[in-house]
């Protein structure tokens, strides 16, 4: 069986995405593609440890107006419930309410 010609298509590639951490080989045996047009698709991609941040995900215009998209909504409520979870050490200052 011969393998596929050209790109990949959007689906091979958030095929690739999702399972990043799968060997090329395997993949591109999954996808009837050659193992080099997967690799250099994988190479391709941004590192895995590179975070997004919210600022990045707003939409922004050349007037200098700034809106939050859906997906900045979706980070910035995940983000505030992972440091909301964790518990921040007390400063130590105590006050006495007077007539006590």
């Amino acid at each position: 069986m011969s393998k596929n010609k050209g790109p990949l298509s959007k689906a091979e590639k958030f095929y690739v995405e999702q399972h990043i951490e799968t060997d090329t080989k395997e993949l591109a045996k999954d996808l009837n593609r050659t193992v080099a047009v997967v690799k250099k698709y994988k190479e391709a991609l941004p590192p895995l440890d590179e975070s997004i941040k919210t600022g990045d995900l707003m939409a922004r215009n050349d007037r200098g107006a700034t809106t939050m998209t859906e997906a900045a909504s979706a980070l910035a409520d995940e983000t505030k419930k992972a440091h909301h979870n964790e518990k921040k050490p007390r400063s130590g200052n105590i006050h006495f309410i007077r007539g006590k």
